[in-house]
């Protein structure tokens, strides 16, 4: 995992996430609420031959909206929770082919930031597009 930028929080995040681990996804922070995950889907990612799981396909969705609002807060000493998402699929998400999801920022409030993602493939087709509230609160809340 790369950043443009440095945190402690969003260091202590990489090195405990093992979900992203576990999925084999691995995210860019361009810039603060905006994060792009690249991955290539895997047969391990599908349900059935050849297409990926939409539950896989939703997990990067929040993934990669989820990292873009902690980068949005991180600076005010605060991590982020989903509230709620939603992810709609346009074309199947195939194995073997590379793709990219990235979030953007909608709306960052004092405890509430709204995301949204986009999931392409690498000829910029759109496959998936999500949307997602995150709720941002004291890290001392956390256990890390």
């Amino acid at each position: 995992m790369t950043t443009n930028f440095s945190h402690p929080i969003i260091d202590k995040y990489i090195e405990s996430n093992e979900f992203g681990r576990l999925l084999g996804i691995d995210f860019t922070l361009e810039e603060p609420g905006i994060c792009i995950y690249n991955i290539l889907v895997d047969n391990k990612h599908s349900a059935i031959p050849k297409v990926a799981h939409g539950g896989f396909v939703a997990a990067l969705m929040d993934a990669t909206m989820g990292v873009g609002a902690l980068s949005l807060v991180c600076n005010e000493m605060k991590v982020v929770s989903t509230i709620e998402i939603k992810t709609s699929f346009f074309n199947p998400i195939l194995t073997n082919s590379l793709v990219t999801c990235k979030s953007y920022c909608i709306r960052k409030g004092k405890s509430i930031v709204f995301m949204e993602a986009e999931l392409r493939d690498s000829s910029n087709r759109l496959l998936a597009k999500g949307s997602g509230s995150f709720n941002a609160y004291p890290v001392e809340s956390v256990v890390f």
